[in-house]
């Protein structure tokens, strides 16, 4: 049962295959006990081989500071992955998605440092989305993030082969950039 009297955010605990537990519990006792639960990345490209990137609040816990997917955000209780993403994306950037536009292509484990003694076990499904759009004209949540902006995909990768690119971009296993990065250029590549 979800426990709608409180105001933090619940989620539903998973198993390594994504299947609910039937325990859902507050986000702080989730990170505290270092359980695995969901989460979903959208990554929004356009024609140019582009991708909006977030800057991430430096106030945030997980990788503050950081550019990070268009979109980023947990799988709350109730919800489904794809209502989820659909989510995220009107609140962290203003833009009302239909469902069927965006494509998952990769389901993941991501285990990520939350402080310097615990750590943070997701399983992410990963989506992408195609919109021409200029990162300007978007209304971004300030609590979540800090900035926008587009970037090739080449130039990312290639940045995030450097020393210390984790504090350039999200830390989160490779796959999770890779995955993604791979299915928008074969689209673009077919489209050409």
């Amino acid at each position: 049962m979800i426990d709608t009297s409180t105001t933090e955010e619940q989620y539903e605990i998973l198993d390594e295959n994504g299947n609910k537990t039937g325990e859902v519990l507050p986000k702080s006792v989730v990170h505290d006990r270092e359980l695995l639960h969901g989460c979903v990345l959208v990554w929004i490209y356009n024609n140019l081989g582009e991708v909006l990137l977030q800057l991430r609040a430096k106030d945030k816990k997980l990788f503050p500071g950081v550019w990070d997917a268009s979109v980023a955000g947990h799988i709350s209780a109730g919800e489904t992955p794809l209502q989820s993403a659909v989510r995220e994306v009107e609140e962290e950037i203003g833009i009302k998605v239909n469902p069927a536009e965006l494509t998952q292509v990769d389901f993941v484990i991501n285990v990520i440092p939350l402080l310097p003694d615990k750590i943070h076990p997701e399983l992410c499904w990963v989506y992408i989305f195609h919109l021409e759009l200029d990162p300007r004209e978007l209304t971004i949540q300030k609590s979540e993030l800090s900035a926008v902006k587009m970037q090739l995909i080449s130039e990312i990768q290639a940045q995030r082969k450097q020393p210390n690119a984790d504090e350039t971009f999200a830390a989160h296993t490779p796959r999770i950039y890779d995955k993604p990065f791979n299915e928008i250029e074969k689209i673009l590549a077919d489209l050409s």
